[in-house]
């Protein structure tokens, strides 16, 4: 959306001084689009893989060398308010499961954790169309996702189907079924799609407002495609609130050490109450980084996926109807300008455009408090709610003009 479009850097060729400084900097990346891998026939490395993992295992323990793994669970700030009528007013998912564990019914074993939940784990395959001049491609991307509905309906990140043409959900039990999309949302990068008519096996959600530091989680998904489709990995809540930023977004984060991988996108993250509690959504890759992976907190999720079923959209979220990019304190010595948004284009019939605001515009207040980067006029937005009146104040040609701006709602495309 217009909103969330932010460039932290200008132009190369307008400022050579950010260069190294960018070059330095790190992100996290949502992109999961690859090749499925093909099955191989067994060679020296499958025949011998044993004795090389033991090789390898004896060269790591002899050389010092500790690994430590990290992964988060995210929230997304999203409109608390949920879908009230429609539909799915309360995706919770299938309930009639009976925990084979003795003594204890409240904390399930990892294998009936397992055995409840991964029957409504799939795997997601998209087509993405490419152009180039020699025509059309289709690039293939592989994710996860979990049934949250009898009737079909599947929760999973909208980077897996983003641009997709062509979905195909793979089963638990190896049936492949088609599916369309209900509703998207980049901003969450939550998704919701459907598959063809059936009855189907559905998950339990659960809230991640219960979790406790040194909680066992348990995540299930499709490492690198469907060939290890159904992958089980285990960890504990590290810690809470973490706040981490990446791209264009701040997070607070639930830190754990369950394993996730590229392939995990969308797939569930579970407690030992057979609940899910999380979507595993990404990971850092970066070299020499192992295990840090992030997964959106279903109490976040969860409004979010009921609006996407049953509206196709966020209900409620505002929207000013700008895209920005960030005045640094260098551009801003460099030229003299104010540290804050430089107004790039305005939405035709927006709130920005009805309430004034211009391209070449910078903003530098909004709600009377001082904001330097698209990152917190975002954040203070998004704690509002649509038809709010806010107080823009914003430099333009050196006059500051103060406006006054009414939110709008953010629709379907």
């Amino acid at each position: 959306m217009d909103d969330n479009q932010n460039f932290n850097q200008w132009n190369k060729d307008d400022f050579e001084m950010n260069r190294e400084k960018q070059k330095e900097e790190k992100y996290f990346s949502y992109t999961e689009q690859y090749p499925m891998p093909k099955k191989k026939k067994k060679g020296f490395f499958k025949k011998h893989m044993r004795a090389i993992a033991i090789i390898v295992l004896s060269a790591v323990i002899g050389s010092g060398v500790t690994a430590i793994g990290f992964s988060f669970a995210i929230p997304y700030y999203v409109d608390k308010q949920i879908a009230k009528s429609g539909q799915y007013d309360n995706l919770n998912g299938n309930e009639n499961f009976t925990p084979t564990t003795k003594g204890n019914t409240d904390s399930m074993s990892v294998a009936d954790v397992a055995a409840k939940v991964g029957p409504a784990v799939v795997g997601i395959v998209s087509k993405v169309p490419q152009s180039s001049i020699f025509g059309t491609n289709y690039a293939t991307a592989s994710g996860s996702g979990f049934i949250i509905s009898e009737d079909g309906l599947i929760a999973t990140n909208n980077h897996v189907i983003e641009g997709a043409k062509d979905i195909t959900v793979m089963l638990s039990n190896g049936e492949s079924k088609k599916a369309t999309v209900v509703g998207a949302d980049a901003t969450s990068d939550l998704a919701v799609i459907k598959m063809e008519s059936g009855k189907y096996y559905s998950s339990s959600l659960g809230s991640s407002g219960d979790l406790r530091v040194g909680d066992r989680v348990v995540a299930i998904g499709n490492p690198l495609g469907q060939e290890f489709a159904g992958s089980v990995t285990v960890g504990y809540v590290s810690a809470l609130n973490r706040t981490v930023t990446t791209g264009n977004k701040t997070m607070n984060l639930i830190q754990t050490d369950a394993a996730i991988n590229e392939g995990n996108s969308g797939g569930p993250l579970v407690n030992l109450q057979g609940e899910i509690i999380g979507i595993n959504t990404l990971k850092m890759a970066a070299t020499g980084v192992e295990g840090l992976s992030f997964a959106i907190p279903m109490d976040e999720a969860k409004p979010i996926i009921n609006d996407l079923a049953n509206y196709g959209y966020v209900k409620g979220r505002p929207v000013i109807g700008l895209t920005g990019r960030n005045i640094t304190s260098e551009a801003a010595k460099y030229y003299g300008y104010p540290e804050g948004i430089f107004v790039e284009a305005v939405t035709e019939g927006g709130a920005a455009q009805k309430a004034g605001i211009r391209r070449g515009d910078i903003i530098t207040h909004f709600n009377n408090e001082r904001i330097k980067s698209m990152e917190e006029l975002n954040a203070k937005k998004n704690k509002l709610k649509a038809g709010d009146t806010v107080s823009i104040e914003l430099d333009r040609s050196g006059e500051i003009i103060k406006l006054e701006l009414q939110l709008s709602e953010e629709t379907k495309e």
